[in-house]
């Protein structure tokens, strides 16, 4: 019996051992050095196969399409929701009629449509309204706009602001 016990203890660790030193490809390694942020043996390999005119195997071909997929595409829609930009607009109206009729109320329902209008997209008033309700952490609004073209929608809303 004892026997049998130590040949199944054996036999598990020759199996481990083959699977912590099972060694990946080099392509395979080039490609997860790439992703944790050092891209620079992957480009010197692919250099180096393009000056030997070698074409990459398919399997090289399928890592390099997976690290495309998972570094370079964008995954779904962007960041931020046109719900978040509409928020951050009117935060940025709200401020500027503040500035200007300090200790009156501040006309919302108008300030949230015309953010609203100017975002564009799905944005929902009502949602917009509840997050700005809400007291917990800011909204991070306008991720992947252009810098200029937020510049200019800010202007926008600060003037609608100061013209109610």
């Amino acid at each position: 019996m004892r026997g049998k016990g130590r040949e199944v203890r054996r036999k598990r660790r020759q199996r481990k051992r083959r699977f912590v030193h099972r060694e990946p490809s080099e392509f395979f390694g080039l490609v997860s050095g790439a992703i944790h942020g050092n891209p620079e043996p992957l480009c010197d390999y692919l250099e180096l196969r393009a000056s030997l005119r070698e074409p990459l195997s398919s399997t090289d071909l399928d890592h390099l399409v997976w690290l495309i997929r998972k570094k370079c595409l964008p995954k779904g829609r962007p960041r931020g929701s046109a719900t978040q930009d509409a928020v951050g607009l009117t935060r940025i109206g709200l401020k500027a009629w503040r500035w200007k009729h300090p200790r009156q109320r501040a006309p919302r329902k108008e300030l949230i449509d015309k953010a609203v209008e100017l975002v564009g997209g799905d944005a929902d008033a009502g949602k917009v309204g509840a997050a700005l309700d809400h007291k917990g952490r800011r909204v991070r609004a306008f991720r992947g706009w252009d810098e200029a073209y937020v510049e200019e929608i800010g202007h926008k809303m600060v003037d609608f602001a100061l013209s109610i």
